[in-house]
């Protein structure tokens, strides 16, 4: 826009400002036990007027799955087909310029681990006993058991 006077030209220009997108709260890579609900958290602030959209994907696919107010989501009853990378987009549109923050996270899951207890077994002082202990499951990270070896001093004991 333009305008003059008998003694000055001005030009008026309007140059759009992108907004700057902040997250005040991010969601965080989780290990879960599958069968048990997540919630990823996200929330952001901008220096703009107007409101933010929050898109939530899971490995690159936009979701329409449970989104609560606060644009958190909530992902019911883990199974294999649920694991992956989700990542929460944040957009602010002023006007003609769009901003978009994105931040990503992983989902894994895991089979709770158990141990079924040995046999009550009974030992007479001096003679050697064989105690067995079944674990099962699936860990997110790796894990060990570390046998010891018990000497009997009485004849009922309990490991």
């Amino acid at each position: 826009m333009w305008y003059h006077d008998t003694t000055t030209i001005c030009l008026l220009l309007v140059v759009p400002v992108a907004a700057f997108i902040e997250f005040t709260q991010m969601p965080l890579s989780q290990a879960v036990v599958f069968g048990h609900n997540v919630v990823l958290n996200c929330e952001a602030v901008t220096d703009q007027p107007g409101t933010l959209t929050y898109t939530w994907y899971q490995n690159g696919t936009q979701l329409t799955a449970s989104v609560f107010s606060n644009h958190s989501l909530l992902i019911v009853d883990v199974q294999q087909s649920k694991l992956g990378n989700y990542s929460c987009h944040v957009t602010s549109s002023n006007h003609s310029e769009t901003s978009i923050l994105s931040s990503a996270v992983l989902i894994q899951a895991y089979i709770r681990p158990f141990v079924n207890n040995p046999s009550q077994v009974t030992v007479t002082e001096g003679e050697a006993a064989v105690l067995e202990c079944v674990t099962g499951g699936k860990c997110p990270t790796p894990s060990s058991f570390l046998g010891e070896r018990w000497t009997a001093s009485h004849l009922w004991f309990t490991v």
